[in-house]
């Protein structure tokens, strides 16, 4: 079974982690500061769910995920196998959740780019750092599987 080497799953593997927290900590402070603003969802509301909680659970579950990740990088061999379904289950999460983000957003959320633009600004940026992170983590699991395949480099 070949060995994780830190120089090839640095870029993706690493910064991956930083994005999650990082989006995930501005997604919480944006939809509690507009909770304590507004007094509620103002914009958004006829999404499922609105805009406002699409991007409070994208806070939550981004810090989660990041706390996941960081726990999956101190492994070892073997724990491999558990590693790979923690990043490639929270990849698949992460899609999923991009795509009622992006439902949210477009089709439901629409009036708050007028209504409330830092909503409006935090779910668009979400959505799209959310495809980045799906393409990034397609990119580490393709290289995981053709180094299995290869037998190691």
């Amino acid at each position: 079974m070949p060995v994780f080497r830190a120089s090839e799953f640095a870029v993706c593997g690493i910064s991956t982690t930083f994005i999650l927290f990082a989006v995930g900590a501005s997604c919480l402070g944006v939809a509690i500061w507009s909770y304590v603003q507004q007094g509620g969802i103002n914009c958004g509301q006829n999404g499922k769910p609105p805009l406002l909680e699409w991007i409070l659970g994208t806070g939550i579950s981004y810090l989660i995920i990041a706390c996941a990740y960081s726990r999956v990088k101190q492994g070892n061999n073997k724990t491999k196998g558990l590693g790979m379904f923690i990043v490639s289950s929270s990849h698949v999460f992460i899609f999923a959740w991009m795509i009622v983000g992006a439902v949210s957003l477009w089709r439901d959320g629409t009036d708050c780019e007028q209504v409330n633009s830092i909503v409006w600004k935090m779910g668009l940026s979400a959505v799209i750092i959310s495809i980045i992170l799906c393409l990034c983590g397609g990119y580490m699991f393709n290289a995981v599987y053709t180094d299995e395949e290869m037998g190691g480099r």
